[in-house]
């Protein structure tokens, strides 16, 4: 189980750069921290449309070890049904 002080992975649509820096200052890791130059070069421009980064989001959440979201998003819906399908441990899973 994750340890206090440990990194955290965090979705949001969040674009206050206070905001970004107070959660990153809590341990908190973002997609752009993850991203590489050489991804985005990949990827080219989709990447950086907020419904492709989305999809990305949605398919990171669905193998991660835990997550957490909140019942009134359908997008969280979405990441609890992909990580059912993965088989993912229905107790690494938390809806507030």
């Amino acid at each position: 189980p994750p340890q206090e002080g440990d990194a955290f992975y965090v979705a949001t649509d969040e674009r206050d750069a206070g905001a970004l820096k107070s959660f990153r200052d809590r341990g908190a890791i973002l997609l752009p921290d993850l991203m590489r130059m050489s991804d985005r070069r990949l990827f080219g421009w989709p990447l950086m449309l907020t419904d492709v980064r989305a999809i990305v989001e949605q398919e990171l959440l669905a193998h991660s070890a835990f997550f957490t979201g909140t019942h009134i998003s359908s997008v969280a819906g979405g990441i609890l049904n992909m990580r059912a399908a993965h088989g993912a441990d229905r107790r690494a899973t938390a809806m507030d």
